[in-house]
């Protein structure tokens, strides 16, 4: 439990940058779809539950 604890702040700033990259690349290639596909994919991301 306290592993999960100290993961969540430390997996968010982390998957931001993640995310960050790969969008900024999509953002170049696509246009509107991967703004959509964005919060969808970082809640996938963030809760792979």
């Amino acid at each position: 439990m306290d592993m999960n604890q100290v993961a969540q702040p430390i997996s968010k700033p982390m998957t931001q940058s993640v995310l960050k990259q790969p969008l900024l690349l999509a953002a170049g290639t696509s246009k509107k779809p991967d703004e959509d596909r964005k919060p969808e994919y970082e809640l996938t991301f963030l809760n792979p539950n």
